[in-house]
């Protein structure tokens, strides 16, 4: 039971507000840093690492330790994801492992349902990067065009 209570004060210091409003941030600026090409997560990290810092020594009020590895995080799922909507929507991967989203994210961005695209990749990242399983998500937005009528 003792686990629980571990649990419980894990969630209370994840949810407090200067760690999510840290995360938002962070995850704006690690989209920012993915759009570009060349530059990912691990960069991203690297670049803004002096922020984190800052964070850490307390310069905000309430803020520490967690607060800069959440910041730190946020930023290399961020940029993850800005590497996404480079490859989908310019035809230019972000990432190395984004290439893959070239043959089929590209072409159906040209066409009406571009912004399903990216949305689906959304969906799918952050049921997949949430799921402890770590079970392939599929595509979910564009499973019913798939599904025999």
């Amino acid at each position: 039971m003792e686990i629980f209570g571990q649990l419980a004060g894990g969630f209370a210091t994840a949810l407090q507000p200067i760690n999510m409003l840290m995360l938002f941030v962070a995850i704006v600026l690690g989209l920012v840093i993915g759009v570009l090409p060349g530059l990912g997560g691990t960069s991203g990290v690297a670049i803004l690492l002096p922020i984190s810092l800052f964070i850490k020594n307390g310069a905000l009020p309430g803020s520490n330790e967690v607060t800069a590895i959440i910041f730190l995080a946020g930023i290399y799922w961020g940029a993850l994801f800005g590497g996404v909507i480079t490859s989908i929507l310019f035809n230019i991967p972000g990432e190395p492992w984004a290439v893959v989203l070239l043959f089929d994210g590209f072409p159906l961005a040209k066409s009406v349902h571009g912004r399903i695209r990216v949305v689906d990749r959304a969906i799918q990242d952050l049921v997949g990067r949430t799921d402890p399983c770590r079970v392939p998500t599929g595509h979910l937005c564009g499973l019913r065009a798939r599904l025999p009528r």
